[in-house]
């Protein structure tokens, strides 16, 4: 279960946030790029935040890096399903942008920091 329960998480979340997407073409279209850099900017702020904070208290690298991922992604495909439920498919639009954004970047930071990781084992092997 625990090594299909992420990729269950992230479609739940891609099916939920691609409803508010679909739902919000025009909006998105006249966004533009504006949009699309705040959201950019809270992420980044989210993550270096959680880097900084587990820094400032000292703690382990790993725990570090988890707690910089948290704060970065901040349960955005939850306020998109309630935002869904109980308001218009427009107030979803900004936490299925973020959602999105999150998982890319997440992702990407995931992977580079494996392949770093892989990159060390392999330099400290006598």
């Amino acid at each position: 279960m625990s090594e299909i329960a992420p990729a269950i998480a992230v479609l739940s979340i891609v099916t939920i946030c691609s409803y508010a997407v679909a739902a919000n073409q025009e909006r998105i279209a006249d966004m533009g790029p504006q949009l699309f850099f705040i959201v950019a900017i809270v992420n980044l702020l989210g993550y270096l935040a959680g880097w900084y904070l587990a820094r400032l208290y000292r703690f382990e690298k790993k725990l570090q890096i988890t707690l910089s991922i948290e704060i970065g992604m901040q349960n955005a495909g939850l306020g998109v399903a309630l935002a869904l439920k109980h308001f218009s498919a427009a107030t979803a639009l900004p936490g299925a942008i973020f959602a999105i954004w999150s998982i890319l970047t997440t992702a990407g930071m995931t992977a580079y920091l494996k392949r770093r990781q892989s990159q060390q084992v392999i330099t400290q092997l006598p």
